[in-house]
């Protein structure tokens, strides 16, 4: 989160990554065979998931 937020001042505010949303990226990088690429696409997919979901509410 820190990386992301420092390439992104919009992201400096985010909530931390809940249990659930840690949950699904564990599970999603250990099919990604523990790329640290795929973890950071992970978790940036994730918080526009987030992102999109505040928006519809």
């Amino acid at each position: 989160m820190r990386d992301l937020a420092a390439e992104d001042e919009a992201r400096a505010g985010d909530e931390p990554l809940a249990g659930d949303e840690l949950a699904v990226i564990g599970k999603a990088w250990a099919q990604a065979k523990f790329s640290m690429r795929a973890l950071q696409k992970i978790v940036g997919a994730t918080l526009e998931a987030r992102d999109q979901h505040a928006m519809r509410h």
